[in-house]
């Protein structure tokens, strides 16, 4: 049983591609994200709850561009409160990083406001509200993804996303019902990219079958390590770069 733990296999890993990945080109792209209210079914056979999302999407979309290239994002409040979006871990001048009350204000329900720079590092971000009220913004479903990739050949066959959410006890990965499944071959290298959605609980992610090592923390790489016991404790809106093989037999 998966309660706050995401159990990984050796050839099929209990995860799914995050959904609607909005791409980039290497050049600068306009985007328009709108926060919203939206429904959220926790099981298949249970009414939708109210939960706030990028798009309409919980998490959010993932935007994806390549390290110096310009990145412009308008967001349109559609919420009946102030919000902003704040770049977590990225090196940005401080007017385009939606801290409310800091360097700028908050975004009123009807406006917007356009966020325009050049991400400096390679990595995997996250954006989220960063005003009065983003607790519960963030614990209702508002969060995406950024991924500034470098230069060179990815380093793994596979990328696969795992956002994980707690829904009032709840788990959810990528906005489903936990467990969820992505088959991947065996041998394929995989770089498992993992970030705890919620606001204000500790994840406790373990791997079994597999020897996974943790390359990244929070957008910055570090020496490659095995976590003790397989297990890594991640914390509120954290975020891990995982590596690992599939090794072993087809079908296990």
């Amino acid at each position: 049983m998966l309660t706050r733990r995401l159990f990984l296999g050796s050839t099929v890993a209990t995860l799914a591609s995050w959904p609607a990945r909005a791409q980039m080109a290497g050049g600068a792209e306009f985007r328009v994200v709108e926060a919203r209210p939206t429904g959220l079914r926790l099981r298949p056979d249970a009414a939708e709850i109210a939960a706030l999302g990028y798009d309409g999407q919980v998490p959010g979309p993932v935007l994806r561009l390549r390290k110096g290239a310009e990145l412009r994002v308008r967001l349109v409040n559609r919420l009946d409160q102030p919000t902003t979006l704040h770049w977590r871990g990225l090196r940005i001048d401080t007017s385009m990083n939606g801290v409310a009350g800091l360097n700028q204000k908050a975004v009123a329900p009807g406006a917007s406001f356009d966020y325009r720079f050049t991400p400096p590092d390679a990595g995997f971000f996250l954006f989220h509200p960063h005003c009065d009220g983003a607790g519960g913004q963030i614990a209702r479903g508002l969060s995406g993804a950024l991924i500034v990739e470098g230069e060179g050949p990815a380093p793994a066959d596979r990328e696969v996303f795992a956002a994980l959410h707690d829904w009032a006890g709840t788990v959810r990965v990528n906005a489903r019902p936990a467990p969820l499944r992505e088959t991947l071959p065996p041998g394929a290298r995989v770089r498992l990219r993992l970030v705890n959605a919620t606001a204000s609980k500790v994840q406790i992610v373990a791997f079994a079958g597999i020897k996974a090592q943790v390359v990244c923390i929070d957008g910055q790489p570090c020496d490659p390590f095995e976590p003790v016991r397989q297990t890594i404790p991640v914390g509120p809106l954290a975020r891990f770069e995982i590596l690992f093989d599939l090794e072993g037999p087809t079908g296990r």
